[in-house]
């Protein structure tokens, strides 16, 4: 969480919590403005390794992803503070080829929907 609002500049105000991630992720107009924002998750296979719930914090990240896409998606051009079109927003999460499986094993098991699947 604090790797990600490092990255995309969080406000001073980020409470480190998933409500406040989802909302920042939802917001970013502190960011110049986009035709696509993308999210690069470096050795993605090792998120929350180390937490008791792993599965289910990787669970609620891939749902905040997911619905922070959706929003972004939707043009906004009657929003009296921020109107814009649709704005791409894509997530990688990147593994080395042999962590892959593992990986994919741990996106599946949280029921994670993938557009593409590359191996480099």
């Amino acid at each position: 969480m604090n790797e990600i609002a490092a990255a995309l500049q969080f406000p001073y105000y980020f409470g480190a919590n998933w409500p406040a991630l989802g909302e920042c992720l939802a917001d970013l107009e502190w960011l110049p403005q986009s035709e696509a924002y993308v999210l690069f998750i470096a050795n993605a296979h090792r998120l929350f390794e180390t937490e008791v719930e792993a599965d289910t914090e990787l669970r609620v990240l891939v749902e905040i992803l997911n619905h922070t896409g959706k929003e972004w998606n939707k043009p906004q051009p009657e929003d009296p503070f921020y109107p814009r079109g649709a704005i791409a927003f894509h997530v990688v999460f990147h593994a080395q080829s042999q962590d892959f499986a593992r990986l994919r094993a741990r996106l599946d098991t949280v029921g994670a929907a993938y557009a593409d699947l590359h191996l480099a």
